[in-house]
């Protein structure tokens, strides 16, 4: 009921000029009960195309804000072809789902992640057949031969697009399609962090090593612009390594891909 009031068009956002950001601040958030009623009232604000994030926590404290939540989006990098594998490897079965298939399930099972985009070059349509009835967004990298990197920027111009409204996103996660164990629990644990800190990046690591998926605020967005070769975003986790916020994660699926045919048939049978 407090969602649907905050977010009515004669309740909260009544008289909101079209073009201003509408952020609901949730207040008195002083004790665990409270913190999980907000995260819930949160949750159901930014199903409101109008919202644009929402604050959680309490005006009597000297850092009144302890959480900001926005929208996450997440970006599936799957338009490689595969080259040291030998095949396209998106497409081969993982525990009888196609590998990318599996990967992009385990973000739509997020329920902090708002969008899902595939990003598509090599083997293109083999790609789209497995991904078949899913909710996700399939984005065409035409010069995928390029390297990672236009497939990052096309996923990130997919999903934030240069226009913010309306529902904009506050920060994109990229996933490796060849990462199958990536679970929803740690992309939420990353989204997480996110909003407790809104820092730039937010990278999980496993004995100081650090893996994938990283989370990107979009304070970074326009750094994209400027990325090439194929070297994904690494110049911009790069440019922001003291500004990292950590998740320590006890396991080490977070640096396990597939790169060759021993890590998929060992990663398969696990």
């Amino acid at each position: 009921m407090i969602a649907a009031v905050l977010a009515h068009p004669q309740g909260g956002a009544k008289d909101v000029p079209p073009t201003a950001r509408l952020t609901p601040f949730l207040n008195k958030v002083e004790d665990e009960a409270t913190l999980a009623a907000a995260r819930e009232i949160a949750r159901l604000l930014l199903q409101q195309p109008r919202i644009d994030s929402v604050l959680i926590g309490a005006v009597q404290r000297d850092d009144p804000v302890c959480e900001v939540w926005g929208r996450t989006g997440a970006v599936v990098l799957a338009a490689g072809e595969a080259k040291r594998f030998g095949a396209l490897k998106q497409v081969l079965p993982w525990r009888g789902v196609p590998l990318v298939a599996h990967v992009a399930d385990q973000a739509l099972r997020c329920p902090d992640i708002h969008r899902v985009a595939v990003t598509v070059g090599a083997g293109a349509e083999q790609v789209r057949t497995t991904l078949a009835g899913r909710n996700v967004s399939v984005i065409p990298v035409p010069d995928w031969q390029h390297g990672q990197s236009r497939s990052v920027k096309a996923g990130l111009q997919a999903l934030a697009p240069r226009s913010p409204l309306p529902a904009p996103l506050a920060a994109v996660l990229f996933l490796l399609a060849d990462q199958p164990g990536v679970s929803p629990e740690l992309l939420s644990a990353l989204i997480h962090r996110h909003r407790e800190t809104v820092a730039p990046i937010v990278a999980p690591r496993h004995n100081g090593q650090r893996g994938n998926p990283v989370l990107f605020d979009a304070a970074t967005f326009p750094e994209f612009a400027d990325l090439d070769d194929d070297i994904g975003a690494r110049p911009i986790i790069q440019a922001h390594r003291e500004e990292i916020a950590w998740v320590d994660w006890p396991t080490p699926e977070i640096l396990e891909d597939i790169d060759v045919a021993s890590d998929y048939e060992s990663s398969a049978q696990g």
